[in-house]
């Protein structure tokens, strides 16, 4: 009988990763074919630079991505094929689609740039072999020497003298429409302009300690995390900060599925996720032009604006050995990087930061292809001792939350998702606080 029910599982669950993979693999070719799109988001934007954007599609990038997707579709079935799927495959999965895939294909389609297409590839190469590898290995955890209480208690209290010093300095924020660029670009120029400490601890408070005061107490007090979800919000007002905002309505569906989905697991959000990319590639595909507000900032900005990032640093580092030393902003990284002989256009296009710079062209800007091979074997050291740290929490939705802010590395190095993000401050705290399971 137990015999029987073992087959019925494993059949099902073989099933259900058959399906990921062809929603998979139709994701590949929507988002190709909805690239030629993108200049109809720059015309409305008024950015001027569709120079650096050519759609191309020709029987050889035909041939090109017939290749990708028999190669990735084999790729997402190992993955997948991890009994059961932890916290590490998950994320990597989500990168896979939203990151890797996008950055080789926009640089096919695009710019015909294979060293893209080679600088991901070795990621990826090394990441799968690291996998593997660790797969085989135990951590060690050291011993847990604080309380649970009390450490969400000090959170908490960071939490009060963030938001007392925002109402004293700045007041209210004003609300308005992240659809709405031109208000979301005024209000950011006049944003506010915090000192040193709070520029972090407002960071570390959204993409961190507000995310695990949710997952903390979706079990204990509902109420609570769904307020905080609405705190996210509240605090990405403040200079129009879109990304808190749609975290924090993400956190909401994701309260929601918790809800009415106690057995969930990360194979269900996989297929669920994958699925919303392909319709909204699809809708990008038929309608982006039409509804460019809405699509420009969840398609265009989400998966399309990393990819050309990624392809416009890449070419620049190979051209200009002379200034292969990284493109950070951090503080203390600033005087390893030469930002002073950046192309004009790229601050002029993203104005921003680390001007949207994923953890793959850091790497390829300070250490060329090995940077490449390093990043993939240090990014899956980190996912999986998360995944080993994350143990006690037994929901595999609570996993997700807690470890969300690796999600910013899509935009910035993995030196700003541990610090300025709190990636670091999760791991502190899970190795020697002790959890309540």
């Amino acid at each position: 009988m137990q015999e029987n029910s073992r087959r019925q599982f494993i059949l099902k669950k073989t099933k259900v990763d058959f399906i990921i993979s062809s929603f998979f693999s139709l994701f590949i070719w929507l988002y190709s074919f909805s690239l030629e799109k993108v200049s109809f988001v720059y015309s409305k934007y008024s950015y001027g630079y569709n120079t650096y954007f050519n759609f191309h599609m020709s029987s050889e990038v035909i041939i090109h991505l017939i290749l990708i997707t028999t190669v990735f579709f084999f790729i997402l079935l190992f993955l997948l094929n991890s009994r059961p799927i932890g916290l590490c495959e998950f994320w990597y999965v989500i990168f896979l689609i939203i990151y890797i895939l996008p950055n080789i294909l926009f640089a096919i389609i695009s710019s015909r740039n294979f060293l893209v297409v080679w600088v991901n590839a070795l990621f990826v190469l090394s990441s799968i072999f690291s996998i593997w590898i660790l797969g085989k290995f135990n951590f060690i955890k050291i011993k847990s020497i604080l309380n649970q209480k009390k450490a969400e208690f000090f959170l908490m209290f960071l939490l009060v003298v963030l938001v007392l010093f925002l109402l004293g300095k700045y007041g209210f924020p004003k609300f308005v429409s992240i659809f709405d660029s031109k208000m979301v670009s005024a209000l950011r120029t006049d944003g506010p302009n915090l000192p040193v400490f709070f520029g972090y601890l407002y960071n570390i408070a959204i993409a961190s300690i507000l995310p695990l005061l949710i997952a903390l107490n979706i079990n204990r007090n509902f109420i609570k995390s769904f307020f905080l979800c609405f705190f996210i919000v509240f605090l990405g007002m403040y200079g129009a900060n879109r990304g808190p905002v749609l975290i924090g309505l993400t956190f909401l569906f994701i309260l929601i599925l918790f809800k009415f989905l106690k057995k969930f697991n990360f194979q269900i959000f996989i297929l669920i996720f994958i699925i919303i990319m392909v319709f909204l590639s699809f809708f990008a595909t038929m309608h982006l032009e039409k509804s460019v507000d809405i699509y420009g900032l969840i398609y265009w900005r989400t998966i399309v604006i990393p990819a050309q990032a990624t392809d416009l640093w890449i070419s620049y580092f190979s051209k200009n050995t002379e200034d292969f030393r990284g493109i950070s902003d951090m503080l203390f990284l600033k005087a390893f990087s030469n930002s002073i002989n950046y192309p004009v256009f790229f601050k002029n296009i993203y104005r921003m930061g680390n001007l949207n710079a994923g953890f793959i062209s850091e790497s390829y800007s300070r250490f060329g292809l090995f940077g490449s091979l390093f990043m993939g074997a240090l990014f899956i050291f980190i996912l999986k001792y998360l995944d080993f740290l994350l143990k006690p929490l037994k929901n595999d939705l609570i996993k997700i939350v807690v470890s969300s802010q690796i999600i910013y590395a899509l935009n910035v190095e993995l030196s700003v998702v541990l610090l300025t993000k709190g990636l670091i401050l999760i791991i502190i705290f899970f190795s020697i606080v002790h959890v309540e399971k």
